[in-house]
């Protein structure tokens, strides 16, 4: 999953000094490209890694996906508002998609999440299930 970030981000980095219409079209292409390529990796990689919260996990996923999608636009709105900059919200998509390159080599798929002690039949009975 880190590599194909690393490879969205290397493909958006021309973007900075590019103003030709068709490198430019290449390069969001290929950095859309390799952003889809990650998708079914991060969907995936909850279920490897806690398979008994699996569902808890792509919720929280799914819920962190719709607050970037609703927040992000007002952002870089507000961004390229305040400082006339179309560059500036693409240069804070590349740092968090660096971030993003960086925590996921840190994922270690191989180990598994630990329960933290409490029992199926203790958590049903206490929410009253």
């Amino acid at each position: 999953m880190g590599r194909h970030k690393l490879f969205c981000l290397l493909s958006l980095i021309p973007l900075m000094f590019t103003h030709s219409l068709y490198l430019s079209m290449a390069c969001l292409a290929s950095g859309f490209f390799f952003a889809e390529v990650t998708i079914s990796q991060m969907w995936a990689i909850q279920m490897d890694i806690a398979p008994e919260y699996s569902g808890t996990a792509s919720g929280m996923m799914n819920t962190g996906l719709a607050l970037a999608a609703i927040i992000s636009p007002v952002v870089g709105g507000f961004l390229i508002d305040y400082f006339g900059s179309w560059e500036l919200p693409f240069v804070g998509s590349m740092l968090l998609m660096a971030i993003g390159v960086v925590l996921a080599f840190r994922v270690q798929s191989e180990s598994r999440f630990a329960s933290g002690g409490a029992d199926k039949a203790q958590v049903s009975t206490s929410l009253g299930v």
